[in-house]
C-alpha cells in the first residue's frame, strides 16, 4: 500500500542494470493506494528504516540520490515508476498479465480464506511462465492450498517457490 517494496524493487532491477529489460506490474488494495505510490510520497519517518535496508542490501549509490524532501515529507523520484504499469486494484482476482518471470505477492494471503487463497493462486499460477517464481511473505506459504504441489520451495524460510 506504501509503495516501498515496489520502489525497493526498482532500485535493485537499476542497480543490477535489468531495469530497462523489465516490465513490472503492480496492483495495491485501492485506486487511492495506487495515486499514493505514483506521486512517490512517503512519511520521513520511514526514511531512517528505509536507509538501513538499503546499506543491508549494499547499495551502488548515495541512497539519498533516490529521493527528496519537502515540506517534511519525503518523494521517491518517480522516473523509478517508468517501467511500471498500475493494474486495476485487487487485478489478481480477475485477470493478470500473463507469462510473468517474478510475482511478489507478500503479505496479502494472510487476510483471504482458503477458497479465495486458491483462487487467487490459481491465477497466479496461470499468468506464471514456465519456471517462474513465486515470493509470498515470511507468515503465509502454500502447504495448505491446493497449489502445494504444483510449486516447487526454493527456500522455506523466504517463502520462494518455482512453477
Amino acid at each position: 500500500t506504501t509503495g516501498e517494496e515496489l520502489l525497493s524493487l526498482c532500485i535493485v532491477l537499476k542497480e543490477s542494470f535489468f531495469y530497462d529489460k523489465s516490465e513490472i506490474y503492480t496492483s495495491s488494495m485501492s485506486t487511492k493506494c495506487n495515486e499514493i505510490i505514483k506521486s512517490g510520497a512517503f512519511s520521513l519517518k520511514k526514511a531512517e528504516v528505509n536507509l538501513a535496508n538499503y546499506e543491508r542490501y549494499q547499495g551502488k549509490t548515495d541512497f539519498h540520490g533516490y529521493y527528496t524532501v519537502q515540506n517534511n515529507m519525503g518523494f521517491w523520484d518517480t522516473k523509478l515508476l517508468s517501467n511500471v504499469t498500475f493494474l486495476e486494484p485487487l487485478s489478481v482476482f480477475n485477470s493478470p498479465p500473463d507469462n510473468m518471470h517474478l510475482v511478489l505477492f507478500r503479505n496479502r494471503m494472510l487476510y483471504y480464506n482458503p477458497t479465495i487463497q486458491n483462487k487467487v493462486l490459481g491465477n497466479i499460477y496461470k499468468s506464471l511462465s514456465p519456471e517462474g517464481f513465486l515470493i509470498v511473505g515470511a507468515k503465509e506459504n502454500l502447504a495448505k492450498t491446493s497449489y502445494s504441489e504444483r510449486f516447487k520451495i526454493i527456500n522455506e524460510s523466504e517463502r520462494i517457490y518455482k512453477k
